[in-house]
């Protein structure tokens, strides 16, 4: 996978026409990369959620779900002309869904990152799943479904805030319990964070604890 930038120009109208230039390669050999952002510093960091164990992963034999940890999740920092992996080995999990028809495939691992300022860096992470999964998944997998830092410290536990609360238990056909973070953002010393499978925002306060900001309707 590649990283690209589009280059746009103002032009005349009759220029406009071929004005317009391609994409520009800033990085490629990524390993399923996520979410791109620019630091403080202007360095681009971009998140790589991995492919999951080193090993083959084996779909299972009926329906249901079978799912692997590794640690091949990464992050990857481009600063000017200079440009690699400042992060490794951080957890990947692959993720075999048997349908009985067909088996689909997914990576779940670290989705949206920043520098601390430390020389650390904060991670969200996806899970698709709840705590329940995540131990099932053995040592290492503590930090899905979290925001955490690369020094191991979690922030806030997004899987457990939805077995807790399931915060959009109200809105119409929804049963599901089910976690999966994304991305997040600070507000003052908080931080929200969005959970694409519970269908909310949560709001992490500076000493771990959540609460929920707000749930989204069903669509």
């Amino acid at each position: 996978m590649a990283v690209v930038s589009t280059v746009t120009a103002t032009a005349i109208p009759s220029q406009a026409a071929s004005a317009a230039t391609g994409g520009v390669v800033v990085a490629s050999g990524l390993h399923n990369p996520r979410d791109v952002q620019i630091q403080a510093d202007g360095s681009v960091l971009v998140v790589e959620a991995g492919s999951g164990p080193a090993t083959p992963c084996p779909p299972p034999a009926e329906v249901g779900r079978n799912r692997c940890l590794g640690f091949s999740g990464s992050l990857y920092k481009i600063t000017g002309s200079r440009q690699g992996r400042v992060v490794t080995g951080l957890p990947s999990e692959q993720i075999n869904q048997n349908y009985g028809t067909s088996v689909l495939t997914r990576i779940g691992g670290p989705v949206q990152a920043e520098a601390a300022g430390d020389g650390s860096y904060r991670i969200s992470y996806g899970l698709s799943g709840l705590p329940s999964d995540r131990e099932a998944l053995g040592a290492g997998s503590g930090p899905l479904g979290t925001l955490s830092t690369t020094g191991g410290k979690v922030l806030g536990d997004l899987a457990v805030h939805e077995l807790e609360h399931n915060p959009d238990a109200a809105n119409p056909g929804t049963t599901e319990v089910f976690s999966n973070p994304w991305g997040f953002a600070r507000d003052g010393r908080d931080f929200l964070v969005t959970d694409a499978g519970a269908n909310d925002l949560i709001r992490i306060h500076p000493d771990g604890s959540t609460e929920t900001a707000f749930a989204f309707p069903t669509n």
